[in-house]
């Protein structure tokens, strides 16, 4: 409001108690003598300015002219004059509010508590909390410092706030920090190992695996190449660090000789740490022992033959496999290569080809003395698992029967009969 003339000086109070205190005076529209300006709740000397009857009123400058007050204020005490114009010294009546505002800034990451509505003079508290994974870093507005609570005097209305920052601290050292661990990842920032996995969060996150699941780990594929004559069971994806145990299992009638790859050595088995991704092969040759010494090495019976490399006569015909297969070209897996009812081994001693069923010792039986010519000592071979019968005659026309079924064993059977019976005889063996 513009307070006129009149007003002024019904109302005017004395400023200056004190002869210590300068008085001043209006001149051509200036201030001069150093000119006073009232700035929240104090007199101010900040030197001549010009006069501006109608002077903006900020942070309550008082301004005032020969017509009135520009501004809220009780009026002052005429000072004194110079030429034509009057001049006023007004007062702003030491007006202080009863209370303040304390007013919380918008924060990001955190919250502070502590502000409202405070008596003038009194102390606020305020109190910055951050969100997990950040830390307090500073006050902003008007209020500085990093200390946390925070006094406050309330000696006028405030806006405070805060700034929060991520907290990059690591106190489980698993290389995660605070802020990673409670707001990226949701582990735990006071246990290395949040899952109980046995792998570090730090790890688990490098190595893309979920270290809040303790069946979501760090992995390594071992792969078996390809190889021949053998194999290496194992493949699979193991933990990171999982020790495996790697046989190297050669077939039949080969050896291992050598691990090939990610893999090195000629020992199985073999521990290998799976620390990285591997690939591992193996050598197999040959097995060219002959523990059984018939001739013929354990790759040759097993694979070729198919014989028994521990014992030398697979078939059990008397003949080692390596004569049956490298000088009689006999089977060295049946005693009776051609199955004429003989086997090999005796067809052999009597001058047979035992590869051949047409020749077979069936056709040959004999007749000798003996017991001082009293027996007839009759001989013939019986082929395995035939029924035969035996004739007799004196005149190789009529025949009679001395005994049916006798049942063949693969070799020589033997018949005697007494001369005292038999002065002369014809025997003949027949299949039944």
């Amino acid at each position: 409001a513009i307070l006129d003339y009149p007003e002024t000086i019904a109302a005017a109070t004395r400023l200056f108690e004190s002869e210590t205190e300068s008085l001043y005076y209006l001149s051509g529209g200036r201030l001069v003598d150093g000119p006073l300006i009232w700035v929240n709740g104090e007199l101010v000397d900040v030197g001549a300015v010009p006069w501006q009857p109608n002077h903006p009123e900020d942070e309550e400058y008082l301004v005032f002219n020969t017509r009135g007050l520009i501004g809220d204020a009780s009026p002052g005490e005429l000072t004194g004059q110079s030429g034509n114009h009057r001049g006023y010294l007004l007062e702003i009546p030491a007006t202080t509010p009863s209370t303040y505002t304390l007013e919380i800034a918008t924060t990001e990451n955190g919250a502070v508590t502590g502000g409202g509505t405070y008596e003038a003079g009194t102390e606020a508290t305020l109190t910055a909390s951050p969100e997990p994974g950040y830390l307090f870093a500073s006050w902003t507005g008007n209020a500085s410092g990093n200390s946390n609570p925070l006094s406050l005097v309330m000696d006028r209305n405030r806006t405070v706030g805060a700034v929060f920052t991520e907290d990059l601290r690591d106190p489980d050292e698993d290389g995660l920090s605070n802020y990673e661990e409670l707001v990226i990842h949701g582990t735990d920032p006071n246990n290395p190992d949040s899952d109980e996995d046995g792998f570090s969060d730090g790890l688990e996150i490098t190595e893309d695996s979920d270290p809040g699941s303790p069946t979501n780990v760090p992995t390594r594929v071992l792969t078996v190449l390809e190889q021949e004559f053998g194999s290496i069971p194992g493949a699979d994806t193991y933990p990171l660090g999982t020790v495996v145990t790697l046989q190297a299992v050669p077939d039949l009638g080969y050896l291992f000789r050598a691990w090939t790859g990610a893999a090195s050595g000629t020992e199985s088995p073999l521990s290998l740490v799976m620390d990285q991704d591997r690939a591992v092969g193996a050598v197999f040759t040959r097995d060219e022992r002959d523990p059984d010494e018939d001739g013929l090495s354990n790759y040759k019976e097993l694979v070729l033959h198919g014989t028994d490399p521990d014992f030398h006569d697979t078939d059990r015909d008397g003949l080692p496999d390596g004569q049956e297969v490298q000088n009689f070209r006999t089977d060295p897996l049946l005693r009776d290569s051609d199955s004429d009812g003989f086997d090999d081994f005796f067809e052999l001693r009597r001058n047979f080809d035992p590869t051949n069923a047409d020749q077979t010792p069936e056709s040959v039986a004999a007749v000798r003395p003996t017991g001082e010519f009293q027996f007839i000592e009759f001989s013939f071979n019986a082929a395995e698992g035939i029924r035969y019968r035996i004739e007799s005659s004196t005149d190789l026309i009529e025949w009679s029967t001395e005994e049916t079924g006798i049942t063949g064993e693969g070799g020589t059977l033997y018949r005697y009969f007494s001369t005292r019976h038999y002065p002369q005889a014809y025997f003949r063996i027949l299949r039944e």
